[in-house]
């Protein structure tokens, strides 16, 4: 299984999935609507987030490291990477991970790390057993975990 970090690219509105290893490590892979990882861990970098916080600009800072198990049908290759077998995620796995999953949420204004979103009470995540990122139909970012 690859191991990768998913951030979501507010250029493209879809996530950027970078390989963490292997020939391809440091390049971003793809671009995908649906992306779900296993035996993850979240990473946020102080320096970014202070830089957002100084500039008021976005940059790239914060996303999620796991191992690759499924992406969206219809996913924007940059280039020809042999990563092996993917899931692809249909619209009813699509529900049902969203169903099951708890909401995660991350913002530099909020705090320093990603935290999870149960009834109004936010508490602080860093690992998780599955996470499953998509895109809203209005085109906003969507993290799922389950634990």
């Amino acid at each position: 299984m690859l191991k990768v970090h998913v951030y979501f690219n507010y250029t493209r509105r879809l996530y950027s999935v970078k390989a963490m290893e292997g020939r391809e490590k440091g390049k971003v892979l793809f671009h995908s609507k649906d992306v779900l990882l296993r035996n993850c861990t979240m990473k946020v970098s102080e320096a970014g987030r202070q830089r957002v916080l100084r500039t008021k600009q976005k940059n790239v800072h914060a996303g999620i490291t796991g191992d690759l198990l499924a992406l969206s049908p219809t996913v924007t290759w940059l280039n020809s990477f042999d990563i092996g077998y993917i899931h692809r995620i249909d619209n009813q796995w699509r529900e049902d991970l969203i169903k099951r999953g708890t909401p995660i949420t991350y913002s530099p204004y909020e705090g320093d790390s990603f935290y999870r979103v149960r009834g109004g009470i936010t508490d602080k995540i860093y690992e998780a057993h599955h996470v499953f990122f998509t895109v809203a139909h209005d085109k906003h970012a969507q993290v799922f975990v389950e634990e």
